[in-house]
């Protein structure tokens, strides 16, 4: 596993499976698209074989079900990363905004922006990171609700849910080759001498009033 390469803070479940899902060295098996398939049936089968157990039992693998198959899509977005040559500039915060993208969370326009052709992403403050994993967590909280009523009748249902993770780690993957298949730029954090972050451009830092850099 890599250290992050920005200063997004563990605390919030969604961001530790962040930090802690993110390999050294992607493995790149055929073009985004293969992977894309293969992810998705992984994360198909995943789902589909916690879903038949039932009743209080099954509820004991809700959990496990949702870190396997955000693993298996946190793993494609470093291999397309990778593929396109992109890896080193794939930063936790580009993370969080292709699963944010996902659930159709909106993050505001200073965050990124496709201008001319170029894909540019400010990395997130700490603050902002925080905010956009808890809403993002929260997004995935009420499918692990949803999945533990299906317990109740898991053989109707377990097909249903396979093909819902299916489909969100297909999007997933179509995200992660819309983002890194473009002239890609990201934006540093600016901080002051105090620490002081901000993700907007400014010259002074309105907490202390020192210069940012």
């Amino acid at each position: 596993m890599n250290k992050p390469k920005q200063e997004i803070e563990s605390g919030n479940w969604f961001a530790d499976l962040i930090l802690s899902f993110s390999p050294d060295s992607p493995t790149v098996d055929g073009t985004p698209e293969d992977m894309i398939k293969t992810a998705s049936r992984k994360a198909f089968l995943v789902s589909t074989a916690a879903g038949v157990v039932p009743g209080p039992w099954g509820w004991t693998t809700i959990l496990p079900e949702i870190i396997a198959v955000t693993k298996i899509q946190i793993d494609l977005i470093h291999s397309i990363a990778a593929y396109y040559k992109k890896h080193a500039q794939l930063t936790p915060s580009l993370t969080l905004l292709i699963f944010a993208g996902q659930v159709k969370i909106q993050i505001g326009k200073n965050v990124a922006r496709n201008t001319a052709g170029k894909f540019i992403v400010r990395e997130m403050t700490k603050k902002t990171a925080r905010h956009v994993a808890q809403r993002v967590g929260a997004a995935i909280g009420v499918k692990i609700t949803a999945r533990a009523l299906g317990r109740m009748i898991p053989f109707v249902l377990a097909p249903v849910f396979g093909l819902m993770s299916k489909s969100m780690t297909t999007d997933i993957g179509n995200e992660a080759i819309k983002i890194f298949n473009q002239n890609l730029e990201i934006i540093k954090i600016k901080k002051c001498i105090n620490g002081h972050e901000t993700d907007e451009d400014l010259s002074i830092c309105t907490e202390c009033q020192s210069p940012l850099h």
